[in-house]
């Protein structure tokens, strides 16, 4: 039976929408070394072959290690550059380093081109959240435990896996796992690995939800974050492909943070930004990488800091008071729906240009409800996979991968979803 993925429902609110919890136990790390180099050079090579091919290497990799870690109860956390990080699952036995490497390299053996990784674990305290505001970050695990695994896979000798045996993947797999695309970004840089191992959930989540709702402000969209080697990163996608735009996003998110205090670097940088969704455990974790937002990330060692050194807890406690303001007759006319949705079933539409804050009052509406909601949030790629809406919506009411949109299936579902359902960036929705 395939065990809970991390961040799901068993965390106690503490902020906003986002579910954090403080645990103690095994972090485990696996960096894939070249991953993003891979990515860029076979794309360069033929832009439809490689994106085909690094799809398959994806699905196959991931689906694997997705299927070994529920196997050794092992929950995905996040992915930092080309590393991913993860953490024994609530419970389970704990798994050791020569097991771990063994269950990589299996898993490496189940992808299209030969990937060479290295590994590290370490034991102790950790943090992790869920459902954070705004952007594409699903999942966030941080904390003393992440640091020193890192500082482990250090001195870990690099393993290298050849394929096995080529499996065929379904094209609907395919279309489901990968993009691509030429986009400005912007790589930030929070706290050092000091600093970010000792940073309370509270006052990450808060920072996080800050950053994105600038991003959105300006038109772009927080893709990333997570702890790495060298502290807390955030990886910023442009919606428009302006250098200027990018600058101006980079100078307002560094004042904001100047004015809290904490200390920050940032870099713009122009390139291939790939994007998948590995399934772990029923849900989809968006992942993106590549080799710019890698260059872009060195490039940070010689930035300035935006701001001199955060104290030890700096307050963000009027973070959210000062970034909404206004709309009171748009969340007047959402709760008069509200009301009217109590004796007859009612459909509201949210439109207007990209960074108006569509987001941002959707969540500061669910914000106000006192009864039971579900948030579906649709990406790019929903476009091209029929009825994925309908299993976006599914797994947010906590159907695992085994759902069939078949007249049972979304029988159950009926019965499953609450009296308010909100889905965001319909738009996106498949024609079907």
């Amino acid at each position: 039976m395939a065990r809970p993925i991390l961040g799901e429902t068993a965390f106690p609110f503490s902020s906003g929408l986002a579910r954090t919890a403080t645990r103690v136990g095994r972090v485990h790390i696996l960096d894939l070394a070249g991953f993003s180099a891979l990515t860029e050079r076979k794309i360069a090579e033929d832009p439809k072959r490689g994106l085909e091919d690094i799809s398959r290497l994806v699905t196959g990799f991931f689906s694997a290690l997705s299927s070994r870690f529920n196997e050794a109860g092992i929950a995905y956390g996040s992915f930092a550059g080309d590393a991913l990080i993860a953490a024994g699952a609530a419970g389970a036995p704990l798994v050791n380093a020569a097991a771990f490497r063994a269950l990589a390299a299996d898993a490496a053996r189940a992808a299209s081109q030969p990937l060479s990784f290295r590994t590290g674990q370490a034991d102790g305290e950790f943090y992790e959240a869920a459902g954070i505001e705004g952007g594409s970050v699903a999942s966030l695990l941080w904390g003393p435990a992440v640091s020193a695994a890192f500082v482990a896979m250090d001195g870990s000798p690099a393993q290298h896996a050849e394929p096995g045996a080529p499996r065929r993947i379904p094209d609907h797999e395919l279309s489901a796992s990968a993009s691509v695309a030429e986009r400005w970004s912007l790589v930030v840089r929070l706290f050092d690995p000091q600093a970010v191992a000792q940073a309370l959930p509270r006052t990450v989540v808060q920072l996080l939800t800050l950053c994105s709702e600038i991003a959105e402000g300006q038109g772009a969209l927080l893709e990333n974050a997570a702890q790495d080697d060298k502290g807390l990163i955030l990886v910023l996608a442009l919606l428009r492909d302006s250098e200027a735009e990018a600058e101006k996003l980079r100078e307002k998110l560094l004042q904001a943070l100047a004015d809290l205090g904490i200390p920050a670097k940032a870099v713009t940088s122009r390139g291939q930004l790939f994007h998948c969704q590995p399934e772990f455990s029923g849900a989809r974790r968006r992942v993106v990488f590549g080799a710019a937002l890698n260059r872009a990330a060195k490039g940070l060692l010689l930035a300035p800091r935006g701001a001199a050194p955060a104290p030890e807890d700096p307050s963000l406690s009027g973070i959210r008071a000062a970034s909404f303001v206004g709309r009171q007759a748009e969340l007047a006319r959402l709760d008069s729906l509200r009301r009217t949705s109590t004796t007859r079933p009612v459909i509201a539409f949210l439109t207007g240009p990209a960074g108006i804050g569509k987001s941002a009052l959707v969540r500061e509406f669910l914000r106000t409800l006192t009864t039971e909601f579900v948030h579906a949030d649709l990406a790019p790629v929903d476009g091209y996979i029929a009825l994925s809406a309908i299993r976006r919506v599914a797994a947010a009411c906590g159907f695992g991968e085994g759902f069939v949109p078949s007249p049972e299936g979304l029988s159950k579902l009926g019965e499953a979803l609450p009296r308010q359902l909100v889905i965001e960036n319909w738009h996106w929705c498949d024609p079907d």
